[in-house]
């Protein structure tokens, strides 16, 4: 009986636990996606739909608490069709753009701004 008691705890224990990381996941989510950058006036969502032929959001969070939502996916970007992959870090209501690559290659801050700007340019 008591082995069934302490399982039970600790199946308990790990749903709470679970439930805690997919809010905090899926609120990395929301902040991102329906969030406007200052520099363009529509979401960042939106910008992806229009900009991504099919992007793939995900988040997930390190063991010291930093949460990073990937995006990634088919794009044309100065005339060439690529894969692109931008990494936002979340903290609370904040977030900023760690990585952009294009075909696996890292881009400069510079190439990161001109990404942004088509983004936003493909919504309008």
């Amino acid at each position: 009986m008591k082995k069934l008691i302490a399982g039970l705890l600790v199946a308990a224990t790990f749903n709470v636990n679970a439930g805690l990381f997919s809010s905090d996941i899926d609120d990395a989510l929301s902040t991102v996606r329906n969030s406007v950058p200052g520099s363009c006036d529509y979401e960042v969502g939106e910008m992806v739909d229009a900009f991504f032929n099919d992007a793939d959001w995900k988040a997930s969070k390190t063991k010291s608490g930093r949460i990073f939502v990937n995006v990634e996916g088919a794009v044309s970007f100065r005339n060439q069709d690529q894969r692109a992959f931008m990494q936002f870090e979340v903290a609370g209501n904040e977030f900023w753009l760690n990585v952009l690559k294009l075909d696996g290659r890292q881009q400069t801050n510079m190439m990161m701004r001109s990404f942004a700007n088509h983004m936003c340019d493909a919504v309008k």
